[in-house]
This record gives C-alpha cells, sequence and structure tokens, in this order.
C-alpha cells in the first residue's frame, strides 16, 4: 500500500482534534502569560498533564485496535478472490489504516502538549525573584549582541586579524 505522505500530514493537519488542540494550546500559554505566582503555573501544569495523559491514552487505544486488525488480517487465508474474504479484507484494511491514522495523530498530540509543558517547565524550578529577574531582562539587550568595539591602549580600534590583542568596550545607552 502506498501512502501519500503529503496528503496524510494535510489530513493530520486540518483534523478536528488537532484544531482543538492548538485552541487548547492556545489558551495554556495565555494562563501562563497572565501567571503571577508559582502556584498558579502548577494548575497549569495539572491541566496539562491531564491533557497530555488523554492523547497517550488514545494512542495506546488506537495501537491496542491496529494489533487486532493486523491478527485479523493475518488470519485470512492468502486467497482473497472469493468475493466475501475479499470484502472483508477491504473493511479491515480501512480499519487498519483508520486506526493507524489516528495513533499517528495521538501521538503528535501528546508531542505537542509535551512541547508546551517543556517550555514551562523553567518557570516552576525558580524562585518568584529568580523569574522576575529573568522577565525584567526579557528585551534588554545583551553585552555581546550590542555595539561592541577592541580598541588598543589608546583607544584605537584594533585589526580583525585575531592575532592583535585589545580590550572590548561596549557602547552605553
Amino acid at each position: 500500500m502506498v501512502i501519500d505522505l503529503a496528503k496524510r500530514e494535510d489530513q493530520l493537519q486540518n483534523h478536528p482534534q488537532q484544531a482543538e488542540t492548538f485552541e487548547i494550546i492556545r489558551a495554556l500559554i495565555r494562563e501562563v502569560r497572565q501567571c503571577q505566582e508559582a502556584v498558579h503555573y502548577r494548575i497549569i501544569q495539572q491541566k496539562l498533564g491531564q491533557h497530555v495523559r488523554h492523547a497517550d491514552h488514545m494512542a495506546e487505544e488506537a495501537s491496542i485496535r491496529l494489533k487486532r486488525i493486523e491478527k485479523q488480517l493475518d488470519q485470512l487465508p492468502y486467497h482473497k478472490h472469493v468475493n466475501a474474504k475479499k470484502l472483508e479484507c477491504e473493511k479491515l484494511e480501512l480499519e487498519r489504516e483508520a486506526a493507524e491514522f489516528e495513533r499517528h495523530l495521538y501521538r503528535r498530540i501528546g508531542i505537542q502538549y509535551r512541547s508546551v509543558g517543556d517550555a514551562m517547565a523553567w518557570q516552576t524550578a525558580l524562585s518568584p525573584q529568580e523569574r522576575a529577574t529573568i522577565k525584567a531582562r526579557q528585551g534588554v539587550e545583551l553585552i555581546t549582541s550590542g555595539e561592541l568595539l577592541v580598541v588598543d591602549e589608546l583607544g584605537n580600534e584594533v585589526p580583525h586579524d585575531g592575532a592583535t590583542l585589545g580590550e572590548i568596550v561596549t557602547r552605553a545607552m
């Protein structure tokens, strides 16, 4: 059986469950942005954990169904030209394809939820003071990304040859 990967990706991307997942993730991110205390992050992480467990459960159910269908297909006689067996085989093939798609969809959704969880993890690992320090630094230019210059002892720019020594200076705001 040939699987059109572009078509499969399109089906996954446009699946209603995928759209619902994106909306849930957007809502969780909005909640995280409004959090002020670690306890609020933990509540959101608990919600996220419920979604991860649900996605894992649905993927596992699809895997079990897929194994059962594949076992039924293996038990069919090799010669599938008899109409009754051919119809049964076609029906099982469609069920197998649907179970495989569903398993892939829910595994993908689980990965998406886990990515959000990984991004949130640092929030609860830090004290409120550490989080405030990081949030206060966001948008502040780092010394290495600002305007830098290497100068000699007289304040003249040194050549960019990787060998000439000098001091690093930065422009203050």
